[in-house]
């Protein structure tokens, strides 16, 4: 299966995105937490395993 990704999407990606060096006061919802965790499962492994 094959996406095409869109020029704001890859600007946003490659050319917008910053990694964060700061905190805010405003919270994280236990919704949003979810959601990041389901995400991050199927990032690479240090040993390159699969889920």
């Amino acid at each position: 299966m094959s996406y095409k990704i869109d020029q704001a999407a890859l600007d946003t990606l490659f050319l917008k995105a910053r990694s964060q060096n700061g905190w805010t006061d405003q919270g994280v919802s236990e919704a949003e937490l979810r959601a990041l965790y389901d995400l991050a499962i199927y990032g690479p492994t240090s040993a390159n395993t699969q889920p």
